[in-house]
């Protein structure tokens, strides 16, 4: 297990973090407050819409962040969670406003790409999906969300070379920032290679995921037949 360990980070050290040739144009909870306001009503709104959202009270949290919003129309944070609860309300197509809004403010805040990219999703609409993934990869080349996430697109898709493509980067980023983000970045680069049937590196992928989830019966079953059939090939 420790040569798997060992080729993985080796691989990801050496995969080149260039600009993607991209086609045509998880959830993570945001943490620090990217733009704090000076209006300390608009600021207290959003705290109250913040905890609101938190409780998974959607309806009340969008009511005090549309209230922040209307105090200060320049408020990144109040329309990145403002986003997020109209979608769990599943107002898909107001969040998606208020989204595409926050990212013409601050194009380099990473908040709400992911939220805007499920949120097309949710309505089906996969190219803007991934247009959204491959916009958070020219604004913030070195975060690593974008990359998962068209990754992912490609992979529910069966578009495993692409995926790969994307799910390198993403893996590569993880590591570099040591983030336990890697294992899903991992989990998809694994069962995309052992999709096209190239064993060597799915059992190599699939094995190092193994160390973070030892008892998924589903990755054993995998990483043993796909080690199986790279020996058999040697």
């Amino acid at each position: 297990m420790k040569k798997v360990i060992f080729s993985v980070l080796l691989i990801l050290f050496n995969v080149c973090i260039c600009e993607a040739e991209v086609t045509q144009s998880k959830m993570l909870n945001p943490s620090a407050v990217v733009a704090p306001t000076s209006n300390e009503m608009a600021r207290i709104a959003y705290n109250t819409g913040s905890d609101l959202l938190d409780e998974g009270n959607y309806e009340e949290a969008e009511k005090y962040l549309r209230q922040a919003i209307e105090l200060d129309s320049g408020y990144i944070d109040a329309y990145d969670h403002l986003g997020r609860a109209l979608r769990y309300q599943g107002k898909t197509e107001e969040a998606i406003e208020i989204l595409e809004k926050s990212i013409s403010l601050m194009p380099g805040n990473s908040v709400p790409y992911t939220t805007l990219y499920l949120a097309y999703e949710d309505i089906q609409d996969y190219q803007s999906a991934l247009d959204t993934c491959n916009r958070a990869i020219e604004n913030i080349p070195n975060d690593p969300e974008g990359y998962y996430n068209g990754g992912t697109l490609f992979y529910e898709f069966g578009y495993y070379e692409e995926a790969i493509e994307y799910l390198l980067r993403a893996a590569k980023l993880y590591m570099e920032s040591g983030s336990e983000y890697i294992y899903d970045a991992t989990y998809s680069l694994g069962f995309s290679y052992f999709a096209l049937e190239d064993w060597e590196h799915a059992a190599m992928y699939l094995g190092y995921t193994l160390n973070a989830y030892p008892d998924n019966i589903t990755l054993q079953k995998y990483y043993q037949e796909a080690a199986r059939k790279a020996a058999e090939t040697e």
